[in-house]
């Protein structure tokens, strides 16, 4: 558990000397913290969003050529 710990004080510190959150007050922190999870969830509602569309249309236009011989039953 304390390694563990230690990776993830780690990464946070890396995260804030990276992006220069050290030298912010909390609440500046907070501000910028607020605003990449924003644009982060944007970038991704939208990322699902267009490979949802291109999955639907590529379906749409390949499955006429890959369904092969029909079969029919005879009653």
């Amino acid at each position: 558990m304390k390694n563990n710990m230690n990776w993830v004080q780690r990464k946070v510190y890396l995260y804030n000397v990276t992006f220069g959150l050290y030298m912010l007050d909390w609440w500046e922190r907070f501000l910028f913290n607020a605003l990449l999870v924003v644009l982060m969830w944007f970038v991704c509602y939208n990322g699902v969003r267009s490979a949802s569309e291109f999955c639907t249309r590529f379906v749409t236009v390949i499955s006429p050529h890959v369904q092969g011989p029909q079969i029919k039953i005879q009653q």
